[in-house]
């Protein structure tokens, strides 16, 4: 997997959407890391960058424990009506399932992911010269 990968996980009750889904991340920037129903299995969401997630049923992405200080994105799929659409605003992005294509798919995690950059590595550890260098500064 490329350094610059978005992980997505997708999580959806109806198999043939999740696939339909699946099917959009055939993209060389996207890649699938896991799929479930009602979050069987359940994800580890310190490995996702984005966790696209069905609204309707029991399964809000905070009953797994979302911790808001982490660095992933959640995308809700909504009937279109109902009490989550108010209740999340501003917690996750919301895509209607009716008005949902391929392309407004990839075009959500496009912008989602445009700022996003992997963390940087870490500085590599440079061999210790302490007693060489005070020797040459005496």
């Amino acid at each position: 997997m490329a350094v610059d990968t978005v992980r997505v996980w997708i999580d959806d009750p109806n198999p043939i959407f999740r696939l339909g889904l699946a099917c959009c991340l055939r993209r060389p920037r996207f890649a699938l890391v896991g799929e479930s129903a009602f979050f069987v299995p359940a994800p580890d969401l310190d490995l996702l960058d984005i966790l696209v997630f069905d609204l309707g049923e029991q399964s809000l992405a905070w009953t797994l424990g979302y911790d808001q200080r982490r660095p992933l994105r959640l995308v809700g799929l909504s009937t279109g009506s109902g009490p989550e659409m108010e209740l999340l605003s501003g917690r996750c992005t919301i895509l209607v399932r009716s008005e949902l294509t391929p392309d407004s798919f990839l075009d959500c995690l496009d912008s989602m992911t445009a700022a996003w950059r992997p963390p940087a590595p870490p500085p590599p550890v440079l061999p210790r010269r302490g007693r060489r260098r005070r020797r040459i500064l005496r």
